[in-house]
Parts: C-alpha cells; structure tokens; sequence
C-alpha cells in the first residue's frame, strides 16, 4: 500500500513539473517576412540555409504568405545576423523580422529594455506607443511581458545588450 501511495505521490509531481515547464518555458518565436519565395524547391533551399543557424529549433516555410515562422532553441540568443545571411544566401529579399520574445522590462542607461527570460538576452525597445501603454501600466513593475517586435538594427555601445533594437508591435502581461 505504501509503495502504490508513493508511486501516485511522484506521479503527481512529475505532472506538476512538467506542466511548470511547459507553461514557463515558452521559446522565442521568429517571423521572417521576405520576397522572391514563389515555388517549394526555394523553400526547401531555404529551409537547409535557416537550419544551418545554431539557434534555430524548429521551423516552417509558408511560400504563399512568403514567411518563414522560426522557433528558437530554449536558452539560445537569437542570431538575427545569422537569419538574415541565411535568407540572403538563399537568394530572397528580407522584407521584415517580427520576433515574439516573454521577459522582463528594465531600465539601463536611461533606455527601456526587454530581459528576456532563460536566456542572457537584453533588446533596446524602440519609443513608440506601445512602450508608452506598458511604462504607464501599473502591472509593469516586475511582470513578466510578452512582446511581439519588429528587429531593427541599432547601433548601441552598450555592455550585454542586443545589437537590434524591437519597435513594440504587440503585447501581453502573463
């Protein structure tokens, strides 16, 4: 009877960690928009150049919305200089790189940033509306975000941040 109660017991708290992991863990997601992808023989060249970034977990070629959606590995910084050679050695114009990243929003050297959790990633966010909205929420204050941003380079001297900067295009309070 012991060893049946005990059994349940670590059942119950390797489905608890699971779900724990599975509901914080949640990888870094990137959308490259670009031009010039019209066939299935392009994507999959494509797909053999956006595999070869170390970063890269998992991905899918939308040819018709001319889109590849990039999921990246759990702990791995983005490597925005690594997708965009891929995509030019690949032949294709980059139109656009739309990242969705869950972190923590911080202030250094007088610049709004994102931390982004699991990893020691730090994005510049670019002042627009959206910045606005979340320094004037309440809820800012030590919440974890998610945000939904456009990459743009930004030329930053700055210790341990990213060299691409995000224009806030969505976000969420978790």
């Amino acid at each position: 009877m012991k060893k049946k109660n005990f059994l349940i017991f670590l059942s119950i708290i390797l489905i608890l960690m699971i779900f724990i992991r599975l509901a914080s863990a949640e990888p870094a997601r990137v959308q490259v928009k670009l031009d010039g992808l019209v066939c299935t023989f392009c994507a999959y060249n494509l797909e053999k150049k956006l595999k070869r970034v170390e970063a890269v977990e998992d991905l899918k070629i939308l040819v018709n919305a001319g889109l590849a959606e990039i999921t990246i590995k759990e702990g791995k910084l983005i490597d925005i200089d690594g997708l965009k050679k891929a995509v030019k050695d690949s032949g294709f114009t980059l139109r656009e790189i739309l990242i969705t990243l869950k972190g923590r929003i911080e202030k250094i050297d007088d610049r709004m940033t994102l931390r982004v959790d699991n990893v020691s990633d730090v994005f510049t966010l670019k002042n627009n509306k959206m910045l606005d909205e979340i320094i004037a929420a309440e809820q800012a204050q030590d919440k974890i975000i998610t945000i939904i941003g456009l990459a743009q380079e930004d030329k930053i001297e700055s210790h341990g941040v990213h060299p691409y900067a995000l224009e806030i295009m969505d976000f969420k309070f978790e």
